[in-house]
């Protein structure tokens, strides 16, 4: 990361998604899920776990598809195309082989929100830790990414259906398209800068960028 973010200017950085438990052990620090880093193969194999399946573009945008739900849909060659990756082996190569082409970021994590509906009960974990969500959100047309952080320890179902409210109750959002669960828990980085490159101290993760497993970065050159 610190070679990368060089002739950058960031905006911020977070830890991202989740760490499989045994990799960690081990220090091999494998994200949990389908995991592709900028066309990388990093984890190949999905995960139960998780139905939230994010992609992020190398020109930036990102995607989200409930995997439990849904094929993932994604442009290959300019043509769209959908895959099975969670139930079909042949499906989630072709995916993968897409992906590799158009150099395309995803991962998997937990789905809290989607098209303008929570999907959370309060009858899951009840482990409490500080939470911190990316939810994507439109607003007289504008499409808006929002980090929600709460350094207030709770439940993750509570704690998301409280940021879905915070989304369209006080900051007035039309339309919350998608929230996902960062990882807080094996690590808790978050750094936020100003205009002007300074780092913020108000919203601070408890572990350094030095430590992170994995990292969601937004920057602009």
């Amino acid at each position: 990361y610190q070679r990368w973010k060089t002739g950058k200017d960031i905006v911020l950085i977070s830890s991202g998604t989740y760490i499989d438990l045994e990799s960690y052990k081990q220090a091999n620090f494998v994200p949990e899920g389908l995991t592709i880093d900028n066309g990388k193969i990093v984890n190949e194999k999905t995960t139960d776990k998780f139905d939230g399946f994010v992609i992020v573009y190398a020109t930036g945008g990102i995607a989200v598809a409930n995997i439990k739900e849904q094929k993932v849909n994604i442009t290959c060659n300019g043509q769209p195309k959908s895959y099975d990756i969670k139930n079909n082996t042949f499906d989630r190569q072709e995916f993968i082989a897409c992906a590799k082409d158009v150099e395309a970021t995803t991962f998997q994590t937990h789905l809290l929100a989607f098209k303008d509906q929570p999907k959370v009960g309060l009858n899951g974990s009840q482990n409490k830790a500080s939470r911190r969500f990316l939810a994507a959100c439109k607003m007289g047309g504008v499409l808006y990414h929002v980090i929600v952080h709460t350094d207030e320890e709770q439940t993750l179902s509570q704690a998301a259906l409280d940021a879905f409210d915070f989304l369209k109750k006080f900051k007035e959002m039309d339309e919350v398209i998608f929230m996902i669960n960062l990882d807080t828990g094996m690590q808790n980085v978050f750094e936020l800068y100003d205009e002007r490159g300074n780092k913020r101290n108000d919203i601070v993760g408890k572990t350094p960028a030095e430590k992170a497993t994995n990292l969601l970065v937004y920057y602009y050159e």
